[in-house]
């Protein structure tokens, strides 16, 4: 049986038997994998899919071409003689098996994050297992959920996708949230401020990421360093304020709100309840 691995979190990627599938240069029938991968756990129309993809052919023309990027898929997948396809078609409806040996990095990455929220320990701070399965989950998430697959013609396709996208962002920002809290919490200070950094990376206009960074850069003892987007402004001896500047084409009455910077020596720890 062949092991096949998508990769949906940053570039889409194919692999088959750790080789690269090269047969998937048609955006639409990349787009029509990741939509079926993504939403694996039911069966979809062929009305649904011609749709989603081809939004303004006609529904005849739409669901030709559905057919012809199932078949496009088929070969690329070396699925249409496999004793177990891994796509499950009829006249109505297209599904990926729920069941395939197939690994698909998005849906891991949320059953990590759902095995640690529902685990059951005495505190999440000092849960190992808990520990793993974030750092496991930050592992798989390589980027923004199809980076580099859109579909310019489909509204519906981007409307959707931009949600998964958002929601997974959402999710790696929680974990790494959580990792940098539980760092701090056992005094593990260059963690903390590791994780800090790549949540103030991912949403950088987000204040609240800048200052944390800021905090654990002095409890870190290392002197402040600003992201793309700040400016250092003096205010009197000993304290600094970062201000974050207007994004392009933002007003300046919309800029984040400035927040003084204890100065390093005066950091303390102040660890949550």
């Amino acid at each position: 049986m062949k092991q096949i691995t998508l990769r949906l979190l940053g570039a889409f990627e194919v692999t088959i038997d750790g080789r690269p599938a090269t047969a998937f240069e048609y955006a639409k029938v990349r787009a029509l994998l990741a939509y079926l991968a993504a939403e694996s756990h039911r069966p979809h129309t062929r009305a649904e899919l011609a749709a989603l993809l081809w939004p303004d052919q006609p529904e005849r023309a739409a669901r030709a071409s559905l057919s012809q990027a199932l078949a496009t898929l088929r070969n690329a997948l070396g699925d249409r003689a496999a004793a177990q396809p891994l796509l499950l078609a009829d006249t109505r409806h297209i599904q990926l098996d729920p069941a395939a040996a197939i690994d698909v990095d998005a849906p891991r990455f949320l059953a990590l994050l759902q095995e640690a929220e529902g685990h059951n320990h005495r505190s999440w701070r000092t849960c190992a297992a808990c520990g793993q399965r974030l750092r496991q989950a930050l592992d798989l998430y390589r980027g923004p959920f199809l980076a580099d697959v859109s579909i310019a013609d489909s509204e519906i396709f981007e409307e959707w996708a931009s949600q998964q996208r958002e929601n997974l962002l959402q999710r790696v920002l929680g974990a790494l949230e959580r990792l940098a809290e539980r760092a701090e919490w056992v005094g593990a200070y260059p963690d903390a401020l590791d994780y800090a950094q790549r949540m103030a990376a991912l949403d950088p206009l987000l204040e609240v990421h800048q200052r944390t960074t800021m905090r654990l850069l002095a409890l870190n003892g290392e002197p402040l360093r600003l992201a793309p987007g700040q400016r250092r402004r003096h205010t009197r001896p000993g304290r600094e304020v970062a201000q974050v500047d207007a994004a392009p084409g933002q007003a300046p009455e919309q800029r984040r709100d400035r927040r003084a910077i204890p100065p390093a020596g005066g950091a303390e720890l102040h660890r949550p309840p």
